[in-house]
């Protein structure tokens, strides 16, 4: 139960940090959604875990890899 929990307080904090963001927009890419969230909360990253992260950002844990590697180098 303790991951559901983890994964539902991850819910609250990412609506009310990002109400007015387009981050579960379609009209975004995966790497313009996961863009914002870099330069708009990066404290959330280091928060939660990524897969959870890459599921509220609508892509799967391997998509945010691989953006998460391309933006690095």
């Amino acid at each position: 139960m303790k991951i559901y929990d983890g994964f539902f307080r991850m819910g609250r904090i990412f609506e009310q940090a990002i109400q007015n963001q387009d981050f579960q927009h379609n009209w975004l890419t995966p790497e313009q959604k996961y863009e914002r969230l870099l330069s708009w909360k990066p404290e959330l990253l280091k928060r939660f875990l990524l897969k959870w992260i890459a599921s509220y950002l609508g892509m799967t844990p391997e998509t945010l890899s691989r953006i998460r590697r391309k933006i690095s180098s």
